[in-house]
């Protein structure tokens, strides 16, 4: 697409002047080449304004005329749509960024957008990595298949996962050595579009990260939101995640705002016992730099193990 060779990144310090008066250049621009569809003329445009609206601006001003295209071509027949055609065919990422947009401005515009965006993003995810397992060049044989499709079910389901359901997904996911579902360059921001979806597909997600051992949670937060960290902390503990494990995470990512969450620490110096030596070792070391653990940490001071009655006392 010629966006690909126009579109800037996003500058904050740009005045909306400048930016309003670049985006009518490009339209003077794609007004002027012969041979260009409907659709590929909204693609260009909507993928460059996107890609080059300074930060702070109102999206729900400059996207006005947009939605209002969007509302209108759904009384037209399917190949008259051409900004939803357009929709499909420019960076995912971009794509995302409007549909949000849509979605304040009215979200029966776009009832299962959100929902499907997760299934593909996943399946797609899973897809190409057992894909990359194979070096003949064959179909996907019966397991294969069966496993993107306990995937595909277990993400459709509109009521909270068993136990059993998260096991299949997670095992399988374990066995098969799938601990991510990234999306390539441009694609969708898992960050972003989990805030939008339904609650249950919010649990059955997390359910996936807190029982698979090589995955976190902490990717479905946006950079350094306190009130995301915190409301994914209190719905991993109602969905019944280990303290611990919590604790863990919570040190990792330095998200201290929510170690209220946790229960007093009496309960976790219990829970802890069951640690082996190192991973014990470490807590202690992390929860020292936090300076309000002491009665945690001295609870440990009779420990079986020397080395941490050394770390302890010292």
């Amino acid at each position: 697409m010629l966006a690909y060779f126009h579109v800037k990144p996003r500058y904050g310090h740009e005045s909306y002047s400048d930016f309003d008066k670049r985006h009518h250049q490009k339209i003077a621009f794609i007004e002027q080449l012969e041979g260009v569809t409907a659709v590929g003329e909204s693609a260009y445009l909507l993928e460059n304004l996107i890609g080059e609206m300074p930060s702070d601006t109102d999206m729900q001003v400059v996207f006005e005329l947009w939605f209002k295209q969007f509302q209108e071509e759904l009384s037209l027949p399917e190949e008259q749509r051409s900004l939803h055609h357009a929709l499909t065919i420019i960076l995912p990422r971009y794509q995302q960024i409007f549909m949000t947009e849509l979605k304040q401005f009215n979200s029966a515009l776009i009832p299962n957008y959100f929902e499907q965006t997760l299934l593909d993003l996943v399946i797609n995810r899973v897809t190409q990595r057992i894909q990359n397992t194979i070096h003949d060049k064959r179909e996907f044989n019966q397991q294969e298949r069966h496993d993107i499709e306990v995937l595909r079910q277990y993400l459709l389901l509109d009521t909270p996962a068993s136990l059993a359901q998260i096991d299949a997904v997670v095992s399988m996911m374990e066995k098969r050595y799938i601990n991510d579902f990234n999306s390539p360059y441009g694609g969708v921001e898992l960050d972003k579009l989990f805030w939008h979806l339904s609650s249950v597909q919010q649990d059955n997600l997390m359910q996936i990260y807190i029982h698979h051992r090589d995955m976190s949670f902490d990717v479905l937060c946006q950079w350094r939101n306190e009130e995301q960290q915190y409301w994914l902390c209190e719905r991993a503990l109602g969905l019944g995640m280990n303290t611990l494990q919590l604790l863990r995470l919570i040190l990792k990512e330095q998200w201290h705002n929510c170690l209220v969450l946790l229960p007093n620490q009496d309960v976790l110096a219990e829970q802890a016992q069951t640690l082996d030596i190192e991973t014990l070792y470490q807590l202690l070391i992390n929860v020292a730099k936090l300076g309000n653990f002491e009665h945690f940490i001295t609870s440990f001071k009779d420990h079986a193990s020397r080395r941490i009655c050394d770390l302890v006392t010292d």
